[in-house]
C-alpha cells in the first residue's frame, strides 16, 4: 500500500490496505492509511463511512482530524467545525505527538475559517487569527518538547517557521500590517534562514514601504539560496529601473526570459 501511494497509485493502495484491514482491522495506521488511500482516490463518500464508522467505536483525534480535512475539503464546514472542537486540543502538557496534534487541530481550524470566508474576501478573521497564534503556539511547546524527549527537532523548527510565514501573510493579507508581518517574517527567519518565501515576502513588503536597500539586502540573499528565484530577479530589476539602470535592468530581464521565455510579467516590462 505505502509504495502505490507514493507512486501515485491511490486506487491500487486502497485495495491493498483493504486487504491489511480484513487481518488488522484494529490497527491505528492500517486504518489511518486506509482512510487517507480513499480520500485521494477521490472516493469521498466512501472515506467520509469509513472515518464515521471507525470514529463511532474509537474517539481517535487523528482520524477526527483527518475527517474534518476532509470536509473542509468538500466544504462542508459546519460537519468540520462541528469536529473541531477547540477544547480537543487545548491540552498544554502531555506527550509530544498529542502537543503536535493540538498544534494541527488549531491550524485545521485556521484553514476551515479562511476558506468558510471566501477566497476574494480579505477582511479580517478574528477566528482564524486566533487558531493560527494559538497553533504557534503550541507548535513552540513542539519543539520544546522535541528538544527534551529526543525528537526531530530539525523537522520541527521548520515546521515552527512555517507557522511564523503563515501568521505573517495571514497579517499582511487580511489586516495589513506591515510591522506585524515583519516581525513574524523576523521570527521565521531565525529559525529557517533559507525560508524562500518568507524572504520573497519580506522583499516585496519592504519593497512596497520604500525601504528600497531592505528589499534590495533579502532579494539578493535570495539569490544566493536560490540562483533561479524569478521574483527576487524581478524585485532586483524593478529597482534598478526606479533608479534609472535602464541597460542593467533591461539585461536582467533578458536574462531572466532566457530562463523563463513564458514569463508574462517580465515580457510586460520589456515591452
Amino acid at each position: 500500500g505505502d509504495a502505490l501511494v507514493k507512486i501515485n497509485e491511490p486506487e491500487d493502495a486502497a485495495i491493498a490496505y483493504e486487504k491489511a484491514f480484513e487481518l488488522k482491522s484494529d490497527n491505528e495506521t492500517v486504518i489511518r492509511d486506509l482512510g487517507h488511500a480513499y480520500s485521494m482516490s477521490h472516493d469521498y463518500d466512501k472515506a467520509i463511512q469509513f472515518y464515521e464508522s471507525n470514529l463511532s467505536k474509537v474517539d481517535r483525534l487523528d482520524l477526527i482530524l483527518d475527517l474534518a480535512k476532509l470536509y473542509t475539503q468538500l466544504k462542508r464546514f459546519e460537519k468540520a467545525e462541528a469536529l473541531l472542537n477547540p477544547e480537543r486540543f487545548s491540552d498544554e502538557d502531555g506527550p509530544l505527538e498529542k502537543l503536535k496534534q493540538n498544534a494541527d487541530g488549531f491550524y485545521t481550524l485556521y484553514k476551515l475559517y479562511l476558506k468558510k470566508q471566501g477566497a476574494l474576501d480579505y477582511s479580517p478573521n478574528d477566528n482564524a487569527r486566533k487558531s493560527i497564534k494559538k497553533c504557534l503556539t503550541f507548535q513552540q511547546r513542539v519543539l520544546e518538547k522535541a528538544k527534551s524527549d529526543g525528537g526531530n527537532v530539525t523537522e520541527e523548527r521548520q515546521r515552527l517557521a512555517d507557522l511564523f510565514y503563515e501568521v505573517a501573510s495571514y497579517t499582511n493579507n487580511y489586516e495589513k500590517s506591515t510591522e506585524a508581518s515583519i516581525k513574524m517574517l523576523t521570527e521565521c527567519l531565525k529559525n529557517w534562514p533559507e525560508h524562500e518565501k518568507a524572504l520573497e515576502l519580506i522583499s516585496t513588503i519592504y519593497l512596497k514601504s520604500g525601504e528600497v536597500e531592505k528589499c534590495q539586502y533579502n532579494c539578493e540573499l535570495l539569490l544566493k539560496i536560490n540562483p533561479k528565484n524569478d521574483q527576487a530577479s524581478f524585485i532586483l530589476t524593478e529597482i534598478m529601473l526606479n533608479s534609472n539602470q535602464y541597460e542593467k535592468a533591461i539585461e536582467q530581464f533578458k536574462k531572466i526570459l532566457t530562463d523563463k521565455p513564458n514569463n508574462y510579467p517580465v515580457l510586460a516590462k520589456l515591452i
